[in-house]
């Protein structure tokens, strides 16, 4: 049995069972508001489990930047068992402060995708469970570190 749900920034727990539960958590996701991304852990994680597997997208938002995207999977299949961000730039210069796991972070806003492509890979996840192919992604390791002196990102 597949089992899809949603965890919002407070913990409340929401399992995706039909056309119209989708349809809800991605109007709370895609809505924007800074006081559901700026309560709790700062983060929606989305689960996708069956009998062999299970998977992970992490979503995060901050205006006007737009959604950082994480993957992780646990499927015994797969050799790629390490945390993927999404990818919308190549610069690696600029870094942006996200409210995160109740602090702030700075992140390269390189990380950072579109309300429409953030869209696309939240249907494609919840449907499939696989790494969505409506954006681009790198292992998390393989991006420039960010010095530890500039680790941590101011409010915003």
């Amino acid at each position: 049995m597949i089992r899809v749900s949603c965890r919002s920034p407070i913990g409340q727990k929401t399992a995706i069972r039909s056309a119209e539960s989708m349809n809800a958590v991605l109007a709370e996701i895609l809505k924007e508001d800074d006081h559901f991304w700026l309560t709790g852990a700062g983060d929606v994680i989305l689960t996708f489990s069956d009998k062999s597997r299970d998977a992970s997208l992490g979503v995060m938002f901050r205006k006007p930047f737009g959604y950082l995207l994480t993957y992780d999977n646990n499927w015994p299949t797969d050799a790629r068992k390490e945390l993927y961000v999404s990818v919308a730039g190549s610069d690696f210069r600029e870094l942006v402060s996200l409210f995160v796991g109740g602090d702030f972070f700075n992140f390269w806003r390189d990380f950072f995708v579109s309300r429409e492509k953030a869209r696309e890979a939240i249907m494609q996840f919840c449907a499939t469970g696989e790494q969505p192919v409506a954006v681009q992604w790198m292992r998390k390791l393989s991006a420039p570190k960010i010095p530890d002196e500039r680790m941590h990102g101011g409010m915003y």
